[in-house]
């Protein structure tokens, strides 16, 4: 009948009617038998009853008062039910241990539901004390069945995700602990990093390329100098020096990366190297003052700016003002440079703002 009308004669809605507090099995059939319906199905006459409210009147729960039957359970506890200080058979002691689904040994600890913790961890606050909140204990040696105390290291989580990048469990007993402290080392700068990264005070970049393949490194001659020094790359090299307004290439007195310089002779130095720094930042390039006492060298310009977008060879304005020839040998400190800050300025055009000062005169004016 699925998809067709069911039509229903109204002696027929009738008969369904009053009997409609049988159950529908009962109903289905005493319908059949009476109009000679057999295409109905109950599930016809259930949906029927539905759609017209003709409900059998039961809930599904005893009425109140309602009296069970002699036979009906329960009657109480039988031979096979739980008595009161009764143990179960599966019921394990204290100190018992299992093998977790998870592959790790579990021991008990106490009474109760749950009551299991994995016993590397365990065995580790027996030999150490209480573990840190968040820590995780590994076996060294990835053997989950040696339990003894130089087996279990605690480390972070931050950590554990490195040691399995570096498939910790395989590598040779001898490289373990090396490993083991370049990843703490690795864990620490990134902590590091990200604290200064929210605090806004991450640390500079500084971009370097190659133009020769024996350029020297800059680098700072102690742990807490400012600046790190430049070295002079000049084996080999066509120098462009400038005297009494002439330029010179190629300097012949240039021998065996030796550049000499007369009085007042300046030079473009070469370093080898090709530098730039992200945005927002420049790199100053000063003299350096052990050059300046010796020899008389220094910087034409005193200091030099790189732009964060140069990506030149970074060449350095050297001047010779001693009243003696000076030599600059390859390899040689001529400069050191740092990274600064660059702070965009709001120029506003106009008048100058009013001031308290009682300044008269211009520049020199305050000289006595």
């Amino acid at each position: 009948m699925k998809g067709r009308c069911i039509s229903y004669s109204e002696e027929e809605l009738l008969f369904i009617k009053t009997n409609c507090t049988l159950p529908r099995v009962e109903l289905h059939k005493k319908f059949c038998a009476q109009f000679k319906r057999e295409e109905l199905s109950k599930s016809n006459i259930n949906s029927l009853c539905k759609r017209k409210g003709w409900m059998t009147g039961r809930t599904g729960c005893y009425e109140k008062g309602n009296i069970p039957h002699p036979n009906a359970r329960p009657k109480g506890p039988n031979k096979t039910s739980f008595k009161k200080g009764s143990i179960p058979a599966n019921k394990r002691p204290v100190g018992f241990e299992r093998f977790s689904k998870d592959g790790y040994w579990e021991v008990k600890i106490a009474e109760g539901f749950g009551m299991y913790r994995l016993k590397h961890r365990v065995m580790y606050e027996k030999y150490h004390g209480k573990i840190p909140k968040g820590a995780l204990i590994r076996f060294k040696d990835g053997d989950v069945n040696n339990f003894a105390e130089e087996n279990l290291i605690c480390i972070t989580r931050a950590e554990n995700v490195y040691l399995n990048q570096v498939d910790f469990n395989k590598t040779p007993e001898e490289l373990k602990e090396v490993t083991l402290s370049l990843v703490k080392l690795q864990v620490k700068t990134n902590e590091i990093n990200h604290t200064n990264k929210k605090k806004g005070n991450t640390m500079p970049k500084l971009y370097l390329e190659k133009t020769r393949t024996d350029a020297i490194v800059p680098a700072k001659a102690t742990d807490d100098a400012a600046c790190y020094d430049i070295h002079a790359d000049l084996m080999g090299r066509k120098i462009k020096s400038y005297l009494s307004g002439s330029v010179i290439f190629g300097d012949p007195t240039i021998k065996n990366g030796i550049l000499k310089l007369t009085p007042g002779e300046r030079a473009l130095v070469p370093t080898g190297w090709k530098m730039c720094c992200d945005p927002g930042w420049k790199i100053e390039i000063a003299p350096r003052s052990g050059n300046a006492i010796k020899k008389g060298l220094s910087l034409i310009n005193c200091i030099g700016i790189i732009d964060s977008d140069y990506r030149d060879e970074v060449m350095l304005l050297i001047v010779n003002h001693s009243d003696w020839p000076v030599e600059v040998n390859h390899g040689e400190r001529i400069a050191q440079l740092s990274l600064e800050k660059v702070n965009d300025i709001e120029m506003l055009i106009g008048l100058l703002p009013d001031t308290d000062s009682n300044r008269d005169g211009g520049m020199g004016s305050t000289d006595k």
